[in-house]
């Protein structure tokens, strides 16, 4: 029904790491730009083909294409997505059809501007609404409203685990420090082809864990992950709490704000997910949280799983 063809840009990065006050007027004034947009040249085509003056608008004179406009209700899954922490579940719901603005725009074209700034203006009916609820009812919102969103279901669920800010950061490292060869102590050949590329790009690129920690993905077979940590100070390799053939499904969740890993695999059998909260004292993981909830038919380390644990 709808023609997505071009992303939702003002809804993505970096947009969205602005607080929803500063959003939401942000997609309000980006809607009533499409539509005067669309309106004054609208306009210009009509005075050129008709002699009766201009109805206004371009609802007024008859150029609405309502079919192009995306309802309320259609952005209702897109923006609880953002809200509750699993926006690569919902990209789809993230497209508006808005054409290229040139100085040479066909009636088409002017239609789908339109058609677009409308639905910007949709959706900030809809964020406002979202927006004020509590979480308990936007998480309600979603499971009643949004079970067509692959893989819904398993990610709105509270664990009572942990958050990463009951663990933060206790120190950074500088932005200058220098970039360590990591220890292959006891690596093959093989692996030290295959892995040490990916391994010391990420340190080039700065710690992303617990203020000076590298943790790069490596793959080791279908279904099957493995995370190497390296302290970019030292180079010094620290032993990883989960990964590789026994833990199959494996996604880890982590930031550099905080000293907390969480990490999802498939549980004891195939049937059911772990979800493990970990947390590093700088010397070892230690386990914090445990969580078992079904599998389904998605796999479990698919999406983000942050309202799990927030």
């Amino acid at each position: 029904m709808y023609r997505y063809l071009t992303a939702f840009v003002v809804l993505c990065t970096p947009v969205y790491a602005a607080p929803w006050e500063e959003v939401i007027p942000a997609i309000s004034e980006q809607a009533a730009r499409y539509i005067d947009e669309a309106d004054t040249r609208y306009e210009t085509i009509w005075n050129e083909n008709n002699t009766t003056p201009y109805p206004g608008s371009f609802e007024a004179a008859g150029g609405t294409d309502s079919t192009d406009v995306i309802v309320k209700s259609d952005h209702e899954c897109g923006i609880l997505g953002r809200m509750l922490g699993v926006p690569e579940l919902i990209k789809e719901h993230e497209f508006v059809d808005v054409p290229q603005i040139t100085d040479d725009m066909s009636a088409q074209d002017i239609s789908r501007l339109w058609s677009a700034g409308r639905s910007y203006e949709l959706w900030v009916e809809q964020a406002t609404h979202l927006v004020a609820q509590n979480l308990v009812t936007k998480i309600d919102t979603w499971e009643r409203q949004c079970r067509h969103v692959p893989y819904a279901p398993e990610f709105i669920t509270g664990t009572g685990g942990p958050a990463y800010d009951d663990f933060p950061t206790q120190s950074y490292l500088p932005d200058d420090h220098p970039v360590f060869e990591i220890d292959t102590e006891g690596w093959d050949d093989w692996s030290l082809e295959r892995y040490l590329p990916t391994i010391q790009a990420m340190l080039e690129q700065g710690p992303n864990f617990a203020g000076r920690y590298s943790v790069a993905l490596l793959s080791c077979g279908t279904s099957c992950r493995f995370y190497v940590i390296t302290d970019a100070e030292t180079g010094e390799r620290i032993a990883s709490p989960v990964g590789g053939e026994s833990s199959p499904e494996l996604n880890v969740d982590f930031n550099n704000d905080s000293q907390l890993m969480y990490a999802r695999q498939m549980g004891n059998t195939s049937a059911e997910c772990v979800l493990q909260a970990w947390s590093f004292d700088g010397s070892e993981f230690n386990l914090e949280h445990e969580y078992t909830f079904p599998r389904g038919e998605v796999g479990c380390n698919t999406g983000n799983f942050r309202v799990l644990i927030e």
